[in-house]
């Protein structure tokens, strides 16, 4: 159970990576310490289900990561883009500086799908000349519900580059019961 929330609900069905997420994103009073265990965790676990899935030579040679919705949120995917593209030894460019937030987004967990969409309609712009080889781009988010960030990024991605494959990630996802 997800709660909608920012305090833990005891009994939530959040694997680890869930909870390091959750606890990364709402835990305001988090110290630095626990902040960078969390980040170590998490880096650890995407590259591993990386190697898993695709070995050391992944279809994909750029990186981008779902921007927060708020200001000065804490966000764990444009850290860990950041952190995979400094330890590829240059196999991996991380391009999250290229996709821009062109409006405000409110925070989405509570709208519907209808609100979403509207929300984050035309909210994102990509602007880059990406270097060839042009192999893929991974596209890296946080939580995933309805897909609708996903969705509009690729979107933004697809204006400039729509025959670039795409690759999503996220790090947990909501199990919601209704």
């Amino acid at each position: 159970m997800y709660s909608r929330g920012y305090d833990w609900v005891e009994g939530q069905d959040f694997t680890e990576l869930g909870q390091a997420v959750y606890k990364y994103k709402y835990y305001k009073d988090l110290a630095p310490q626990e902040r960078d265990k969390i980040l170590n965790f998490c880096l650890h676990s995407v590259k591993g289900a990386l190697d898993e899935k695709f070995g050391k030579e992944p279809p994909f040679n750029f990186v981008v990561a779902a921007p927060p919705n708020r200001k000065g949120a804490r966000s764990l995917p444009p850290l860990i883009a950041r952190s995979l593209a400094e330890q590829s030894g240059g196999s991996l460019v991380d391009v999250g500086g290229f996709l821009i937030k062109v409006k405000d987004v409110p925070v989405l967990k509570n709208l519907d799908s209808t609100e979403k969409a509207k929300a984050l309609s035309d909210a994102y712009l990509f602007k880059a000349n990406l270097p060839e080889p042009r192999r893929g781009m991974l596209i890296l988010d946080d939580i995933y519900d309805s897909g609708a960030t996903l969705r509009f990024i690729a979107r933004a991605i697809n204006v400039s580059y729509p025959d670039l494959p795409k690759y999503v990630m996220v790090l947990t996802s909501l199990r919601k019961n209704y």
